[in-house]
């Protein structure tokens, strides 16, 4: 794997994987001003590898996005947001 740096661009942004290598691996991006998104990892366990799991912004406001992969295409089924209804 690779190793992300934001030194370069000033992002201020931190990658962190957790459970490498398991089937709940994943990658959380957290960003300077508090927001978070976190993705499914890549291992070959993953259903759906790389794909968004949440985003959350610095408020606490959260969206959970659900995957469905049909015979090897990856598609987005639902959007659910934590702030509505």
């Amino acid at each position: 794997m690779g190793r992300y740096s934001s030194v370069s661009n000033n992002a201020g942004s931190t990658l962190v994987c957790n459970n490498a290598g398991a089937a709940n691996e994943t990658f959380v991006l957290t960003n300077a001003d508090g927001s978070q998104a976190t993705f499914y990892g890549l291992n070959s366990l993953i259903n759906t590898p790389g794909k968004l799991q949440t985003w959350a912004d610095r408020y606490g406001s959260k969206q959970t996005y659900a995957w469905e992969n049909l015979g090897g295409n990856i598609l987005l089924n639902v959007i659910t947001d934590s702030s509505c209804c």
